[in-house]
């Protein structure tokens, strides 16, 4: 999703360094394929792209013993999607 909490699309594949990745680390850069996000359409380079973390997984994810950075961004995560929910309703 984008930085407004909207879905882009489906993460289809990760390499780091030219190597497939299963994760990535907190300062790595990605390369993404990406089913459903064009670049110059939805997407710019350089855009910072975030996970979509369904509801019933926060809990679960803030049990795990985060960093305190992990922990803030799961919670920016948990903003982003509550207010694009919001923007659909009204």
């Amino acid at each position: 999703m984008d930085e407004k909490g909207r879905k882009i699309g489906r993460v289809e594949g990760l390499q780091c360094n030219g190597k497939d990745a299963l994760e990535g680390k907190e300062g790595e850069e990605l390369a993404l394929s990406l089913d459903g996000g064009v670049v110059g359409r939805n997407i710019k380079e350089g855009d910072v792209l975030f996970t979509f973390i369904p509801e019933n997984n926060f809990e679960k994810l803030g049990s795990l013993g985060l960093s305190a950075g992990e922990s803030a961004l799961l919670e920016e995560i948990r903003k982003m999607e509550e207010k694009e929910a919001e923007e659909v309703v009204e």
